[in-house]
């Protein structure tokens, strides 16, 4: 479909970062980002003793190291 329709500069400069980054034009750039807004927040996992972060299969774990260097920051 197509549409006119007025960004903010910020929205725009965001969607035309992300459309120089993945090579895609800025109409397919914007509806990845409206997508992206449509999902569900994170999830939370509340089956178990303590309720857990469902986190995306590529997420990297935190480290101790990291954790204790992001408390010395503190």
């Amino acid at each position: 479909m197509r549409t006119t329709i007025n960004l903010p500069d910020d929205v725009h400069q965001a969607a035309a970062a992300l459309a120089a980054l993945k090579k895609l034009s800025l109409g397919d750039a914007l509806a990845e980002l409206v997508r992206r807004g449509l999902k569900p927040a994170i999830a939370i996992d509340t089956g178990k003793a303590f309720p857990c972060f469902v986190l995306p299969d590529e997420a990297e774990p935190i480290t101790l190291e990291q954790t204790l260097q992001a408390e010395d920051e503190l």
